[in-house]
């Protein structure tokens, strides 16, 4: 019975360890596309500094609240492209500011 607790204690450190070695930030990452819309990509309420933000596929996510984490990770492509034609638009209005 001890072995058995005392292998069990084993593993837990082992896997804790390792799960804290993970979250170590790797200086080589190339760092996320920030986040440029004003508004939740859910819900079209405004986002502030505290509300949830999270990385998806190399990209900054805000939402306004938990509940609009959930509904993201339901159908993150979805989402992924009303970013993804901000982004264009952006970029058309930019193209078209006298330089």
């Amino acid at each position: 019975m001890k072995s058995l607790l005392s292998a069990l204690l084993l593993a837990l450190v082992c896997t804790t360890s390792t799960l804290a070695a993970d979250k170590t930030p790797d200086p080589k990452a190339t760092k996320p596309k920030p986040y440029i819309l004003t508004l939740c990509l859910v819900s079209d309420e405004k986002v502030d500094k505290g509300d949830p933000t999270f990385i998806y596929k190399g990209r900054e996510i805000k939402v306004c609240c938990e509940g609009c984490v959930k509904d993201f990770q339901k159908d993150p492509e979805k989402y992924l492209k009303l970013i993804e034609a901000a982004e264009k638009k952006l970029a058309e209005d930019k193209a078209k500011l006298p330089k």
